[in-house]
């Protein structure tokens, strides 16, 4: 699927999302990405980008240097929505790393973590604290949605913050994995997806490689700790693994000034295929341990 970002120049500016698929599956996941930012935008919920609208088009092309003029059709949809003229917080990350010794100010990352978990709160309970919100129709049932990939990169900032003057509006974006709650299928479908070194982490033995499963179980065996069944990838999925991101997304704010992101995604994913770590966070010591770490 080959997505592009472009703005338009008119009175009023927006973006533009464009996706190009080819394929049924690519399809699917365009129009699932335009439902949920339908479902969503009936919130009317400051927190979380304004959805404008979407378009769909074909596009047909002849190759006439293959056999029989092959023909190749595409299906081209555009999603519209507000525009966030400060960019992401990735920038905001990128800036404090090259500024060593200039931290994220703490009072900020407070002021981040409330406003996106204002938007997680209205994605799984149909309701939003922003004074624009309408209020839902009692007779219409919310199914919860789980976004399933909160990052620096899917958190936007707006300015004209008249609430809090000194710092920009924070926004939630980026739907193209987010699913319904209860739906088993869109469960199952998107259990791993986003991106992986922000999302819960999974049973270390069902996904690392066998020569590394003889050294790891050969560690565990050599070790004082007791092995046991615990698997999360079985586990259901929740707004719990919303939770996990956006803690993520704030401690990677924490140390932007020590680590660049390639740094912090690579010592992120370090720690999930460390199989100590995951025994640490079975018994609630994880985030204790990776606070002192980085003092």
């Amino acid at each position: 699927m080959h997505i592009q970002m472009a703005l338009l120049n008119c009175s009023q500016r927006i973006t533009v999302k464009c996706l190009e698929a080819i394929t049924d599956t690519e399809r699917q996941a365009a129009e699932h990405e335009i439902l949920m930012n339908k479902r969503i935008s009936r919130l009317h919920c400051l927190h979380m980008i304004s959805y404008r609208g979407s378009s769909h088009r074909k596009s047909t092309n002849r190759f006439r240097d293959r056999p029989d003029d092959q023909i190749s059709e595409r299906d081209l949809y555009n999603i519209y929505t507000s525009f966030a003229d400060l960019g992401t917080l990735a920038r905001v990350h990128r800036g404090h790393a090259k500024t060593p010794q200039r931290a994220v100010p703490e009072h900020f990352i407070w002021y981040f973590l409330s406003q996106a978990t204002d938007a997680l709160l209205a994605l799984h309970d149909g309701t939003c604290s922003s004074s624009n919100a309408e209020p839902q129709n009692q007779d219409e049932v919310w199914r919860p949605i789980v976004h399933s990939d909160i990052k620096d990169a899917n958190i936007f900032l707006r300015s004209n913050n008249v609430v809090y003057p000194a710092y920009p509006d924070v926004v939630v974006s980026d739907f193209d994995v987010a699913f319904e709650q209860d739906n088993p299928r869109d469960v199952d479908d998107r259990r791993y997806q986003g991106t992986p070194v922000m999302q819960p982490p999974v049973s270390t033995e069902e996904f690392i490689m066998p020569e590394a499963l003889l050294i790891y179980n050969q560690e565990r065996e050599n070790s004082t700790q007791v092995k046991h069944d615990w698997k999360p990838a079985y586990w259901d999925v929740s707004e719990k693994s919303d939770v996990w991101s956006l803690a993520m997304t704030a401690w990677a704010l924490m140390v932007a000034h020590k680590d660049s992101e390639e740094t912090f995604y690579k010592r992120a994913k370090d720690r999930t295929d460390n199989w100590y770590s995951n025994e640490k966070l079975r018994e609630g010591k994880s985030a204790k341990m990776a606070f002192s770490q980085q003092r």
